[in-house]
């Protein structure tokens, strides 16, 4: 392997004009001496990583891109540890691939005989491979599904894909409306729970799914990044992992259930609030393809997502009333902040003049209204004096700006937008969810009115209306489990003070439900 030296992607496949590395891989060398990258198309190199993922009956792309992982971690950790570490976990990786569990003594043997600083080393290097190797799982996965998407046709759609679901409701005789009528009934509800081994620092997560970005670019097919584009990304890739090596896993203190919620609230806030509006595009796509044009700009809120993390008491006494109530503040607060980052891409994006179309006057009506109870500065209204919707856009954000002040400090770690002192609860705006979903209702059909139906129906808008009917201001429902046992006790008391039944404990099971029904 390779002691001390700087190692480029390109050291791990090689064709046309090869030299030899130390370890006998290949590597294309240019004029100025820098090994250069070699797409993952290139001829195969001698490596165990290689050659052990392949064995295990990985994808040529995926076993080069598990390999690539596992020689990008240890060259960062020889930077950082030294030698020995990095040489541990290359060597017990290489041991356990080719033997399994029968090496497991052997391992604890090399454990026997090491210091704590070098294992705790070795474990921060072993654990930066695991991870990474996840997302280079999940980067297959998206791989192998996009080549599907690829070779599917409207008659032959992608297996077990959104498209498949409704032509096959077309092909079994299902009308357009019965197809509507069964997606109205749809209500999918994906609920978050909470593992505290699990709950990382949203640090950590972000510094990987960077490196991970980074690695996918380094495996993406022949020519579509440029030499200087890949020398980034590599770079990219070996930064993230340094920032990784060099950042605590956890912070000092013990897992909290904020912790928890936080952990939970990253991923609602980044992979959902990003796929969730791709999910109803794709759906309204395949309603298209298999209906035709008259497909609905919109649907009803099909997915939805609730959450156990900071309302889940039943074993978890850490789980208080006031961790309860701060856990629905923190959903709010992220809520708002997203919306708000929304309506800036859609003030951007929604840049129609009147000198151009016809608004509604609904539209105009609405901008008017709110001029006092959304004020905007002087300019805004001189700059945008034509472009109502970009107007009404500034007049929500101002109004979601002003929610954001009224919570309270601490609840997420972010800078309050605005004021430099909090409001009070009683000067927020009377803004709530519905008003904003029907907000950007009113956007879009004045958009349709006037002749730009189209941009209601797709782009940033369709996905804010979309986030709006799935997320609310509340992010995810919160769960509130209980013991049985408290449950009882609280139905007790109130039954005993409105002199129903003095003593409901003592009833059995068939007294209980006839008294309850």
């Amino acid at each position: 392997m390779y002691r001390g030296q700087a190692v480029t992607v390109g050291q791990f496949a090689g064709h046309g004009a090869h030299s030899r590395s130390a370890s006998g891989d290949f590597a294309d060398r240019r004029r100025d001496g820098r090994v250069s990258w070699l797409p993952p198309s290139a001829a195969p190199v001698s490596d165990s990583a290689l050659a052990a993922a392949r064995s295990a009956g990985l994808t040529d792309v995926h076993a080069r891109r598990v390999a690539l992982v596992e020689r990008l971690v240890l060259q960062v950790a020889r930077e950082r540890y030294g030698d020995t570490p990095a040489d541990l976990a290359e060597g017990w990786l290489d041991r356990v691939r080719a033997d399994g569990p029968a090496v497991f003594d052997a391992v604890a043997a090399d454990i026997e005989g090491h210091d704590v600083v070098t294992l705790k080393a070795v474990l921060r290097t072993l654990t930066a491979y695991f991870h990474l190797v996840n997302k280079a799982e999940q980067i297959e996965i998206v791989r192998i599904n996009r080549e599907r998407e690829m070779a599917a046709s409207a008659e032959a759609p992608r297996g077990e894909s959104i498209q498949e679901a409704v032509a096959d409701l077309k092909a079994n005789g299902r009308t357009r409306a019965e197809a509507l009528a069964l997606i109205q009934t749809l209500d999918i509800q994906p609920t978050l729970t909470a593992h505290p081994t699990e709950a990382r620092r949203r640090t950590v997560l972000l510094h990987q799914q960077e490196a991970a970005a980074a690695l996918d670019r380094l495996t993406a097919p022949e020519g579509t990044f440029t030499p200087a584009e890949l020398d980034a990304a590599e770079d990219e890739a070996l930064d993230r992992l340094r920032l990784l090596l060099a950042t605590d896993e956890v912070r000092p203190a013990a897992v909290t259930v904020r912790d928890e919620v936080r952990h939970g609230l990253y991923f609602v806030a980044t992979t959902i609030w990003d796929v969730v509006p791709r999910i109803h595009a794709d759906l309204r796509r395949a309603l298209r393809q298999s209906y035709g044009e008259d497909a609905p700009a919109t649907l009803p809120p099909f997915l939805r997502y609730r959450s156990w993390i900071g309302g889940d008491r039943d074993g978890n006494p850490n789980v208080t009333a006031e961790v309860t109530a701060w856990t629905l503040r923190a959903h709010r607060e992220d809520a708002l902040r997203l919306h708000r980052r929304g309506l800036n891409q859609l003030r951007l994006d929604l840049s129609v003049s009147d000198h151009q179309v016809t608004f509604p006057d609904a539209l105009w009506n609405s901008v008017h209204a709110d001029r006092e109870a959304a004020p905007l500065p002087e300019r805004r209204w001189r700059q945008n004096v034509n472009e109502p919707i970009r107007l009404k856009v500034m007049q929500m954000a101002t109004k979601l700006d002003r929610l954001i002040e009224t919570l309270p400090d601490g609840d997420s770690g972010q800078p309050q937008v605005g004021a430099s002192q909090p409001r009070a609860a009683g000067d927020a705006p009377a803004y709530d969810a519905a008003a904003f979903t029907a907000d950007l209702d009113l956007i879009a059909d004045s958009l349709t009115e006037a002749g730009l139906a189209p941009l209601a129906e797709s782009g940033a808008l369709a996905d804010a209306r979309a986030r709006a009917a799935t997320f609310g201001f509340h992010l995810a429902a919160l769960d509130l489990r209980q013991h049985s046992a408290l449950h009882e006790a609280a139905v007790a008391d109130l039954l005993a003070r409105a002199e129903v039944e003095a003593d409901y404990a003592a009833l059995d099971e068939d007294a209980r439900m006839a008294l309850l029904t």
